[in-house]
């Protein structure tokens, strides 16, 4: 059985994204690299992808539920 991509699929795609943009601009250098990932700011697949400056992505999910055959972002 194939399995269809899902929500995991697309964030490790956006993290490998991410990584590629920072060597892409930083080259092989661990600081530039870092430094490259803090200037980061894109639409991936999942989710808007920035890191902040104590190296924590900043994302937002938002978790829904059916209620009355809707689904409602709980809070």
């Amino acid at each position: 059985m194939e399995k269809r991509p899902d929500l995991w699929h697309a964030i490790g795609f956006d993290t490998m994204t991410a990584v590629a943009k920072a060597i892409g601009k930083g080259g092989y250098n661990a600081d530039r690299i870092r430094q490259a990932l803090h200037e980061l700011d894109f639409q991936g697949a999942a989710n808007r992808i920035r890191i902040d400056k104590n190296d924590d992505p900043q994302f937002k999910i938002a978790i829904k539920q059916v209620k009355a055959g809707k689904f409602v972002v709980l809070e």
